[in-house]
């Protein structure tokens, strides 16, 4: 798998620290074994949040949907985790997980 980007953080779960990280991979058109050409159209892309659940590849009508979908399920996996209490701290800083939470949310949701 080719990351196109990654960002290293620690999940507070509970109280208890555990390394993370947030990734998604480079979107990828589908193969169609039948006609022996990547199919035009059907894309997939690999998300990672690492520390929380497994790789999940989310599909799209293209590379660049792909993608799209692959923030927007991050955005809504990181959502779903916070609601349950999960939180977040930044590599390197001594912050208050609620703010560094807080920011995390607000970089997928900038133009809200």
């Amino acid at each position: 798998m080719t990351w196109l980007a990654e960002f290293p953080l620690t999940w507070v779960i509970g109280g208890k620290r555990v390394q993370g990280r947030l990734a998604i991979g480079m979107p990828e058109l589908v193969d169609d074994p039948g006609a022996g050409v990547e199919a035009e159209g059907e894309a997939t892309c690999t998300i990672a949040l690492d520390g929380l659940q497994r790789p999940t590849t989310v599909h799209g009508e293209g590379k660049f949907h792909a993608l799209l979908m692959g923030v927007r399920f991050i955005d809504s996996q990181i959502r779903d985790h916070a609601s349950k209490g999960v939180r977040a701290v930044f590599p390197g800083e001594d912050e208050d997980p609620e703010s560094a939470t807080a920011s995390l949310l607000a970089m997928f949701r900038p133009l809200d």
